[in-house]
């Protein structure tokens, strides 16, 4: 019989935890976000927004954990590559964008993070604004196209 190694033992206790549940949901979030390169480009971008949201929702308390303000510890290389390799994917996503002149031109990791600031902000507040937003994925929906439309060639 194989065992797998115990994430939270006496070697790696509850910070050891906490890392793991960080890499692993950076790591899945790359995962729900990435969309095929042979996707048009506003395509992956909706995808890709569509994506950070589904896995927000199916995973609402490692989402809360990945974005907590302030970690009780110190975030290790593997946490940081993979949280990194998150956000490249959306960036990949703003260049493709931008080959395909549906994005302006400008810093592709500055427009990621402008995008990923709207994403964040709407997934952190669903939970109160569901008082005032009748449907919120009919309104995920529509700020997917307004931000496409905010950072398109036309706009900037």
């Amino acid at each position: 019989m194989s065992h797998k190694p115990a994430v939270f033992g006496p070697r790696n206790g509850k910070d050891g935890l906490l890392l793991a549940v960080l890499t692993r949901g950076f790591t899945d979030r790359r995962t729900a976000i990435t969309t095929p390169p042979q996707l048009p480009a506003q395509e992956r971008l909706q995808g890709c927004a569509r994506g950070y949201r589904r896995f927000a929702m199916t995973w609402p308390m490692t989402y809360t954990v990945m974005f907590a303000q302030q970690h009780p510890i110190e975030l290790d290389d593997g946490v940081r590559t993979a949280a990194l390799g998150a956000f490249d994917t959306l960036v990949d996503a703003i260049v493709a964008g931008q080959h395909a002149n549906i994005v302006t031109d400008g810093n592709p990791h500055d427009i990621a993070a402008q995008v990923w600031a709207c994403l964040h902000g709407a997934i952190s507040l669903q939970p109160t604004a569901s008082m005032i937003i009748q449907n919120p994925e009919t309104n995920y929906e529509n700020l997917i196209d307004t931000i496409l439309h905010g950072i398109s060639p036309e706009t900037a």
